[in-house]
């Protein structure tokens, strides 16, 4: 049954408590602060997306003129280093 042996619990645990340290602000990191780049591959890439979906009518001839124009002012404005229209 038992091993014979005795264990005594303590009657009372003692805790200390302590407020949380502090957290660190983190420190911002220089890539994630300048604004993406729309690359060629990338335009090309999203303007054929945007034509299939608009070949399969899953967007309005007008949500793709709307669509496909802000990619094209995105590529625009990536080459004279200005922030993209979003």
């Amino acid at each position: 049954m038992g091993s014979g042996a005795a264990y005594v619990y303590p009657s009372s645990v003692s805790v200390a408590m302590t407020p949380p340290e502090q957290p660190v602000a983190p420190t911002p990191d220089p890539v994630a602060i300048q604004p993406a780049r729309l690359a060629k591959d990338d335009a090309e890439r999203l303007l054929r997306d945007l034509a299939d979906l608009k070949a399969k009518k899953l967007i309005t001839e007008a949500d793709y003129r709307e669509r496909s124009q802000v990619i094209l002012e995105d590529v625009t404005a990536a080459r004279l280093g200005l922030p993209l229209s979003r």
